[in-house]
Order: C-alpha cells, then sequence, then structure tokens
C-alpha cells in the first residue's frame, strides 16, 4: 500500500515536472512555475485584448440591461409583497363601529330587497286578475250579444201591433187626443198626476 502511494508520488511529480510546474508532496494545492504561468496567462490574455471595442460595449450594455431587468423585477416583487400585506393588515383591522356599519347596511339592502320582490310578486297577482276579468267581460259580452241578438230575431212588430189594436182594443191617438207640454229644456219628462182634460 505504501509502494504504490509512493509510486504515485512520483508519477505525479513527473507530470507537474513535465509542465513546467512544481510539486509539493501532501499538498493538493498546486503551486505553479512562475515561468509557466506566465505564458498561459498571456496566452489567455491575447483573445481579450483581440476582441473588438464594439462587442465588449455589446456585453457591457447586455450586463446592464440584466441588472436593470433583474433590479425591475425585484422592484416590483417587493411592491406586490407590500401591498399584500398591507391588504392583509386591512383585512384584520375590522373593528366593532365597521362590523356594525356593514351589519345595518346589509340589513337595509335586505329590507329592500325583500319589499322589491313582495312588490314584483303584487304586480304579478294583479295582471293575472286583469285578465281573469278581462276573460269574464268578454264572456259576458258574447252572451250578452247573443241574446240581443234573440231578441231581436224575435220581435216581430206585426205580431205586436196585430195583439195590440185587436186584443187590447189600442189605437192610434187621434186630433183631439194629442197635448203638448214645455218640457223647459229636457227631453224627459215624468207623469206624476192626471193630465187635464
Amino acid at each position: 500500500m505504501a509502494q504504490r502511494r509512493v509510486r504515485q508520488d512520483n508519477r505525479r511529480q513527473q507530470i507537474y515536472a513535465e509542465q513546467g510546474t512544481a510539486y509539493i508532496h501532501g499538498s493538493a494545492v498546486r503551486k505553479l512555475d512562475e515561468r509557466g504561468s506566465a505564458q498561459r496567462r498571456s496566452a489567455y490574455a491575447e483573445p481579450l485584448e483581440r476582441e473588438p471595442a464594439a462587442e465588449r460595449e455589446r456585453r457591457r450594455r447586455e450586463a446592464i440591461r440584466r441588472q436593470k431587468e433583474q433590479a425591475r423585477r425585484e422592484q416590483n416583487r417587493r411592491e406586490t409583497l407590500q401591498a399584500a400585506r398591507k391588504n392583509r393588515a386591512k383585512a384584520h383591522n375590522m373593528n366593532l363601529a365597521y362590523v356594525l356599519f356593514l351589519t345595518v347596511t346589509l340589513s337595509v339592502v335586505g329590507v329592500l330587497l325583500l319589499g322589491y320582490i313582495a312588490l314584483q310578486w303584487n304586480i304579478t297577482k294583479q295582471v293575472k286578475i286583469n285578465a281573469n276579468l278581462k276573460s269574464t267581460l268578454n264572456t259576458l259580452k258574447e252572451k250578452n250579444d247573443e241574446r240581443y241578438t234573440l231578441i231581436q230575431s224575435s220581435e216581430d212588430l206585426e205580431e205586436i201591433k196585430r195583439i195590440a189594436i185587436q186584443e187590447l182594443g189600442m189605437g192610434y191617438a187621434e186630433e183631439g187626443q194629442i197635448i203638448t207640454f214645455s218640457g223647459e229644456g229636457s227631453d224627459y219628462m215624468r207623469q206624476v198626476a192626471d193630465i187635464p182634460e
């Protein structure tokens, strides 16, 4: 086991030596050779320096835009949370006066609605009564018209004249039997005493 560990350490030292870096036995931290690390840094730095200024500016603007967007989202979230907190606080702050006010208001609205429903019911009832009365009136008018027509058709004026003259001894008025009265502007006259001769 110990030999294997020694062999692994030797192999690591050999790899670091080929790469130009240093290796310290037992340390997990790599110590780089200044010479090798400088070469690597310059190799990585060259592409950044060769990058066009417009591209750097675009990246910078994009980063600023993302930061502003994130800040705006965070601000909206804070405002929403604050509004929700205020609404919760308002919901919990119902005092006795507010509850009484709501109760009275609800009672008044309930009474008004019941009155409205009763009024609608009365109107509907009256409409039904009116419809029944109109139907009854039409039926009575039809019966009355039928009876009037029956009476008109059953009257025979010649038969009435014959019965009056022959059986009852009635006759036409003669010259001395007609007496005129002044009606004093009225078409109607009532006889309350015998007519003088």
